[in-house]
């Protein structure tokens, strides 16, 4: 738990530079590779992403210490941290509907993983007949949802990008997942697992989607449908494929959903506050 937040800390701060830096950029460049050789020459987007490399790390080693439906619940909290940095670093006065919402991701979390770590334990093999299906209903929804956002404008663009990020972050979470699984046979077993070069290939897909999404300028609507995506799917993913379980019993499972339903709330919230916005964010000098 303690390298999940680490992760979460460092996405945080990391997600907030790149945010930034890509709502300054031309529409004509989203979805293009020449997009990444003008951010590469910006420092502030080069932090962002070396904090980001560094939460990946202490994500993986999350993961194979834990299980995926309690690891990404947790790294949801990388937008709360990003909105209090984004407070203490302009001196803003957080409103009550902030603080409120801080309390609700806060609670909710903390009652889904009391909830949901004892079954977590439960997993079962992962198997071929399980990956495949999974794999081509995500990336069918990726692809579905950046043709959509390619063709839209304002606020469907947004949308529909934010969308596709948050598709592509929780498949490399579960790709990651499955990596994680090899770290104990061996350096060998790492780099000749099918999991190390599709995490590699999901990895620069998501990045390139998540700028994607920040570029259209609109937080108030990327910002919640990616933060509520990613812990969703993840979870789903993790049930799907990996075979974890979030609860034992109709009750302890009642409470879980709606304890995730109070952090998936409450991270909508957050993400549509004036904190997330770019216009707040160019204040904070760097």
């Amino acid at each position: 738990m303690i390298f999940a937040l680490v992760s979460a800390a460092l996405f945080g701060t990391g997600t907030a530079a790149q945010h930034r830096v890509s709502a300054t950029l031309q529409r004509d460049e989203v979805l293009r590779l020449g997009l990444f050789a003008r951010l590469t020459r910006n420092p502030l987007w080069m932090l962002g992403i070396t904090l980001e490399i560094g939460a990946f790390a202490c994500q993986l080693v999350a993961l194979h210490r834990g299980r995926l439906v309690t690891v990404q619940p947790i790294l949801s909290l990388s937008l709360v941290i990003a909105l209090v940095i984004t407070a203490v670093a302009v001196k803003a006065r957080l409103p009550i509907r902030v603080l409120v919402a801080l309390v609700a991701v806060t609670a909710g979390l903390a009652l889904f993983l009391t909830l949901a770590v004892p079954a977590a334990e439960g997993a079962s093999r992962v198997t071929t007949a399980r990956w495949v299906p999974a794999s081509v209903l995500v990336v069918g929804a990726i692809v579905f949802a950046v043709l959509r956002g390619h063709r839209s404008e304002g606020r469907a663009r947004a949308q529909w990008l934010a969308a596709a990020a948050g598709f592509a972050d929780a498949m490399m979470a579960a790709l990651a997942k499955e990596l994680s699984e090899q770290f104990d046979r061996g350096f060998h077993a790492v780099v000749s697992s099918w999991a190390l070069y599709s995490v590699a290939a999901m990895g620069i897909i998501a990045l390139l989607l998540q700028q994607a999404a920040y570029q259209t300028a609109r937080p108030a609507i990327t910002l919640p449908i990616i933060a509520v995506t990613e812990p969703l799917l993840s979870v789903v993913l993790g049930v799907a494929v990996f075979g974890e379980h979030i609860s034992r019993g109709a009750l302890r499972d009642l409470f879980a959903v709606m304890a995730l339903g109070v952090l998936v709330v409450g991270l909508a919230v957050l993400a549509r506050s004036p904190l997330a916005d770019d216009t707040t964010a160019l204040e904070v000098q760097v």
